[in-house]
């Protein structure tokens, strides 16, 4: 059960994905309408920026009439508003993260963020709702599943059950905390080097998402 305050904290990150997964599709729209008039750019959200301000220019050539910049026009007015509507979310969750003791705490972890603290204290509320961090983490989907028989016991690819937002945030902060301890000589920096070693750099990065999850509760 979540209350009145948890509900309010998970609003900002509900309205901040969905505007996000609105802005992908607008922009590969646009990029596809750009395509169809012989106008492709490279990879990534920068490039196709600089591609649609230098045809709303008329600084390039190709198959562009006035009737299209007209309405590329307009999708990049949308794509403006959506980028406005995002930032506007994470304020919110910027100012949630602010005033709740118990965000500001778990971010103390490594890899774990503003958004993701925010996240994690909105969705799950009381820890103790779980009998162990294993159990929570078992709950967001970090865990392998267990193909197990008498003696012999077999782990797969984890679960992925549970919020599928929260668990990608963790994995997220996962991956940063794998990067950043590259170099690094302390005891969780050389266990998580050993484990990169061992078990390589994908399956290393959801076990310290996993860890993470485990520290929190």
């Amino acid at each position: 059960m979540k209350t009145v305050a948890q509900q309010d904290g998970l609003l900002a990150h509900r309205l901040r994905e969905r505007r996000k997964k609105a802005r992908v599709a607008l922009m590969n729209q646009v990029r596809g309408f750009l395509a169809e008039r012989g106008l492709v750019c490279g990879r990534g959200t920068a490039a196709l920026r600089r591609l649609v301000q230098d045809v709303l220019a008329h600084s390039v050539s190709g198959e562009v009439t006035g009737f299209f910049c007209d309405q590329l026009a307009g999708l990049w007015r949308e794509w403006q508003e959506l980028d406005d509507q995002i930032a506007e979310a994470e304020r919110m969750i910027k100012a949630h993260f602010q005033s709740t003791v118990a965000c500001q705490q778990i971010a103390e972890v490594e890899g774990i963020g503003p958004i993701t603290a925010s996240a994690v204290v909105a969705q799950v509320g009381d820890a103790r709702s779980f009998r162990s961090g294993r159990q929570m983490a078992a709950w967001i989907g970090v865990t392998p599943k267990e193909h197990s028989s008498g003696e012999s016991r077999c782990l797969g690819s984890i679960s992925k059950q549970g919020d599928t937002y929260l668990r990608t945030l963790l994995v997220h902060g996962g991956r940063a905390a794998v990067r950043s301890a590259l170099g690094k000589d302390d005891p969780r920096s050389r266990w998580i080097a050993a484990l990169v070693e061992r078990r390589g750099h994908n399956k290393a990065v959801v076990a310290v998402a996993n860890k993470n999850v485990r520290i929190l509760w």
